[in-house]
C-alpha cells in the first residue's frame, strides 16, 4: 500500500480553477465543509523510489 498527501488549500488547476471547488464537484463534498488537502490510498504502480546515499564528494562548496 502506499499513500501521498495532495495540498489543495491554494493555487489554481491547469485550466486555472479554484482546487478546492474542483474536488468539491469531483467528490460531491457539500459547500459548508473546507477541503485542504486530500490523502489517496492505493497500490503504486512503480516500485517504491529507494532514497540514494548522501555523497559528499558531489558537493562542491564554491568550486566545480
Amino acid at each position: 500500500m502506499g499513500t501521498c498527501w495532495v495540498h489543495i488549500h491554494e493555487g489554481k488547476t491547469l485550466d486555472g480553477r479554484d482546487p478546492e471547488e474542483f474536488v468539491r464537484e469531483l467528490l460531491g463534498i457539500p459547500h459548508e465543509k473546507r477541503i485542504l488537502c486530500l490523502l489517496p490510498i492505493g497500490y503504486p504502480e512503480d516500485e517504491v523510489y529507494k532514497e540514494k546515499k548522501f555523497e559528499p564528494e558531489k558537493v562542491h562548496d564554491g568550486k566545480w
